[in-house]
């Protein structure tokens, strides 16, 4: 998962961590630039019961010693905990190899593929932090061109999410996409601290008529133009406008002249 700096993304991560520990599963999480104090503090605020949660504060003590990699280091942590179901890295960066020039593809895609097999060997779910780029119109175009790095990391990863800001400023925007998964965006609201996925992004941002025809077409599906405009005193030329719109948007579809919700 990528995403701007001080957006959140560590507090979606610990929402996430709590959901899992709640299942009675076991977690791993380095948390690279935090102490102890403050996870510890993160934790308590979100009501996490710390239990079969194996925290590493990347600030307190490095992940390797005496020479080992990070992936040695939480194979060894797997095979002694096997009721680890998912490692959080918190960032991505800090696990891999430094390089005095920039990464390419071929680089990236070299460094991740142990992490990817210990993943499938151990049968857990490796979850990574990592950052975006500035924001530009090519990265509006395809959000993931905004990840920071190269091509090779989307490649790598079963699974890839973007974090970033709501346009209409109302929380924030999950991008998911993936090998096994199809690419959508939901909306996250803010919950005090943590994150909440509210719904599809595409029905979040609409406007107040879209939302109002949307919602009658959803509870009462194979309404005709005339049954929206009578029951929500609409315009007519609104709701053609509106219906249009949503039709455009794959959110309603029409047949025989009848609406219902794709939704």
């Amino acid at each position: 998962m990528a995403g701007p700096p001080k957006l959140g993304k560590s507090y979606f991560v610990l929402s996430l961590i709590k959901q899992i520990s709640e299942e009675d599963h076991e977690v791993f999480y380095y948390a690279g630039e935090d102490d102890a104090r403050r996870i510890q503090r993160r934790m308590k605020e979100l009501g996490i019961d710390s239990k079969g949660i194996f925290l590493h504060p990347g600030r307190d003590a490095p992940l390797t010693v005496d020479g080992k990699k990070p992936i040695d280091e939480i194979r060894a942590m797997i095979e002694m905990r096997p009721k680890i179901k998912a490692i959080f890295i918190d960032h991505m960066t800090l696990i891999l190899p430094r390089k005095a020039n920039p990464k390419h593809y071929d680089d990236f895609v070299h460094e991740l593929k142990p992490w990817s097999d210990l993943a499938n060997n151990c049968n857990v779910s490796i979850f990574m932090v990592h950052h975006t780029r500035k924001e530009n119109n090519e990265a509006e175009h395809n959000p993931f061109n905004s990840i920071l790095g190269s091509q090779g990391i989307i490649a790598s990863f079963d699974t890839v999410l973007i974090m970033k800001k709501a346009t209409d400023g109302n929380g924030a925007v999950l991008r998911v996409t993936g090998k096994d998964v199809e690419e959508k965006e939901y909306r996250l609201s803010k919950q005090k601290l943590s994150w909440k996925i509210e719904g599809l992004e595409s029905v979040a941002s609409l406007g107040s008529t879209q939302a109002k025809i949307h919602a009658y077409v959803k509870t009462n599906p194979n309404s005709s133009w005339s049954d929206i405009k009578t029951a929500l005193g609409v315009d007519g030329a609104q709701v053609s406008r509106t219906i249009d719109t949503l039709l455009r948007n794959n959110i309603i579809e029409k047949v025989d002249n009848r609406y219902k919700s794709l939704l």
